[in-house]
């Protein structure tokens, strides 16, 4: 299962939790925004879940390796970009789910590759100051 990040340009395996369990097409997506982010915006990606066992909503996406909770951060000085920013980029990509967590110590997003009927709209929420769930818009 490793040998997908042979095809990964700008993550390696130590910079998750259980490489061996994430979705190859996730991780695929997740290097694809890098990439193409990376060479307009000169942002960086850093990852701070992947697959889980526990710790994150009943049937959260993370439980079969298919969500990142990610910071995109402005790759000159290291600081993330303003958390609606970031929401936006992801917003382009065909996630299935995207959330933004403007409470974090370094605010960020969740990303996920579920999947989505034909006239389905994207999953999209938000995490309020008390850790509760609230739909976005």
């Amino acid at each position: 299962m490793l040998e997908i990040f042979e095809h990964i340009k700008h993550f390696r395996p130590s910079e998750f939790d259980y490489p061996e369990k994430i979705d190859p097409f996730s991780l695929q997506l997740l290097d694809a925004m890098r990439d193409q982010e990376g060479k307009r915006r000169g942002i960086i990606i850093t990852v701070n879940a992947d697959f889980a066992y526990s710790g994150h909503a009943p049937n959260s996406w993370h439980y079969k390796g298919k969500a990142f909770d990610i910071v995109i951060r402005d790759a000159r000085t290291g600081r993330p970009l303003p958390v609606m920013k970031q929401f936006i980029i992801a917003m382009h990509y065909p996630w299935g789910g995207v959330g933004f967590y403007p409470y974090w110590n370094d605010p960020g997003i969740h990303v996920d590759t579920r999947p989505l009927g034909v006239f389905q709209r994207k999953a999209t929420w938000w995490r309020d100051e008390k850790g509760e769930y609230k739909p976005y818009p």
